[in-house]
């Protein structure tokens, strides 16, 4: 089984890697680890390295590999980086390897957002010459905050009271 795994500096990356390591894979089984550098596009955020700096698309691209391959022991891996606009990139890769799966990531914007800043899996999805499989971050957990009568402002707190018909 061929697996092209799109992979980017980002925080789906973390996401993509647990995903991988949970599922049960074929000994002949091959990743490609494809990076993709657009020029063209802005990017939201860079994760800093320990030194501050963000590391380069081919320390982090071995990083993931040499992840991977722990948590993986056994497989084989490849890494390629290319130049271009990432969908198409992806794409192209997919269908001249060729791919049976291709795992990306998904970051879930949505709004402006998604459309500054595009949504090269979903592109990719429907477009691709295989299985996708599309990694989302998890939502941010829930904020626990509670309050009292006494944290809310005045006008809130006599709202409810007299809500409740306990107000005077």
């Amino acid at each position: 089984m061929n697996v092209l795994v799109a992979i980017a500096d980002d925080c789906c990356s973390k996401h993509i890697l647990d995903f991988l390591a949970r599922q049960k894979w074929q000994k002949e089984t091959h990743f490609r680890l494809l990076t993709v550098k657009d020029g063209n596009k802005p990017k939201p955020h860079k994760r800093a390295g320990k030194n501050g700096n963000a590391p380069t698309p081919a320390k982090f691209q071995m990083n993931f590999a040499q992840e991977l391959s722990g948590r993986l022991p056994g497989v084989h891996i490849e890494r390629i980086a290319l130049d271009g606009g990432a969908p198409s990139e992806i794409i192209t890769q997919a269908e001249n390897w060729p791919a049976d799966l291709i795992v990306i990531g998904a970051h879930g914007r949505k709004g402006i957002d998604r459309i500054l800043l595009g949504s090269v899996s979903s592109v990719v999805l429907d477009q691709a010459p295989c299985t996708v499989a599309i990694v989302k971050l998890p939502p941010l957990p829930a904020l626990d905050i509670t309050l009292s009568e006494n944290d809310l402002p005045q006008q809130i707190s006599s709202f409810e009271l007299c809500e409740t018909g306990q107000a005077s």
